[in-house]
């Protein structure tokens, strides 16, 4: 169990936040979450150096990344989404 829960938020977690970043970027809103998604993902990916050295202190940096920081993105993502949905529609 404590293999999976490594592979899904220090390994997959983060390269979701690192896949996901690129593309916010037009406003300062999209700018500020692509920055925290960049560093949630580096933060967790940071975290897998705890697991051969088998040291929790050392995961910490992972644990901040998809926890303290997606504490943040999270509510700024509905932020955006909001913004996005209720933008006119382009034609064209």
């Amino acid at each position: 169990m404590y293999a999976l829960d490594i592979l899904a938020w220090d390994v997959f977690f983060a390269l979701s936040m690192l896949f996901a970043a690129p593309v916010f970027g037009t406003g300062r809103l999209e700018k500020a979450v692509r920055v925290l998604m960049v560093a949630s993902g580096v933060l967790s990916l940071a975290g897998l150096a705890g697991v051969p050295l088998a040291d929790m202190g050392i995961r910490n940096p992972g644990i901040l990344g998809y926890v303290g920081v997606s504490l943040v993105i999270f509510p700024l993502l509905a932020v955006v989404f909001g913004r996005a949905r209720q933008a006119p529609e382009e034609t064209g």
